[in-house]
């Protein structure tokens, strides 16, 4: 049952707690991808994509672009809301790297695949990724599991 309290952390997982969802961020961090990039990719059903799509343009952090083509062409990019979430991929990236031992860099200069978004990001402090303005001061977590902004 969800708490009537306000909560900032339960309001990002509600949105992005899903394996699927952040699949498909991941994706896009990458750039703009197509519908059957992105099946492609992740591996999940059209119909679960879609769902996931829909919800995240809802909350505008997704946003798809339908250009005047035939047949139309459709493509989903992160908004400025979508890159606020960098930091928060970004340690994902670091903290399944260290649990693994293992590093996309480590892995792409040992011939094995890398999801998209790693390959195109060279420096371990995330480098390439877009910086996004809207955060203005990182979240700092102290060792008793206490949240200090």
């Amino acid at each position: 049952m969800k708490s009537e309290h306000f909560c900032p952390v339960d309001s990002v997982i509600e949105l992005i707690g899903n394996r699927s969802t952040l699949l498909i961020l991941r994706e896009l961090f990458g750039g703009a991808k197509r519908t059957g990039d992105l099946l492609a990719a992740i591996g999940i059903s059209s119909a679960t994509l879609l769902e996931h799509l829909r919800l995240l343009e809802g909350y505008e952090v997704v946003q798809r672009v339908t250009y005047p083509e035939s047949p139309p062409r459709v493509e989903y990019q992160l908004t400025d809301k979508g890159w606020d979430l960098q930091p928060v991929m970004t340690a994902l990236r670091d903290i399944g790297s260290r649990w693994n031992s293992q590093n996309c860099y480590d892995a792409e200069n040992e011939h094995e695949e890398t999801c998209t978004p790693c390959h195109l990001n060279r420096s371990r402090s995330g480098g390439d990724f877009r910086p996004s303005p809207s955060i203005n001061q990182p979240v700092q977590i102290k060792r008793n599991d206490v949240f200090m902004l």
